[in-house]
């Protein structure tokens, strides 16, 4: 968790806040490009159909995934009843620190 907040820090230029209303998509299985995203308010749940299979709390992170071995989504995730919110950097973002660090 320390390096995400490390990564969030270094790219702190190129991050947003995303606030997700309730019962709104917060990533969609088979998405690609969601880039990465760090829940830090609010709750979501990981379902399949209209099952909720897992609750997510704050500082649960989206999109390493697809972010890190070129796939896909595999789940997906909707707001909570209070909505959700998240720091947000897209993937080109954190790519281009990734090249610079090696």
């Amino acid at each position: 968790e320390e390096g995400m907040w490390g990564l969030l820090w270094a790219l702190r230029e190129s991050v947003r806040r995303r606030r997700v209303g309730p019962d709104e998509t917060v990533v969609r299985a088979g998405q690609r490009r969601c880039g990465l995203q760090v829940m830090v308010g609010g709750a979501s749940f990981v379902h399949q159909g209209s099952d909720n299979i897992h609750p997510c709390r704050p500082h649960t992170v989206f999109g390493l995934g697809p972010l890190l071995y070129s796939g896909k989504m595999g789940f997906d995730v909707t707001a909570g009843p209070a909505g959700a919110e998240l720091l947000c950097v897209d993937e080109r973002s954190v790519f281009a620190y990734l090249e610079r660090e090696d």
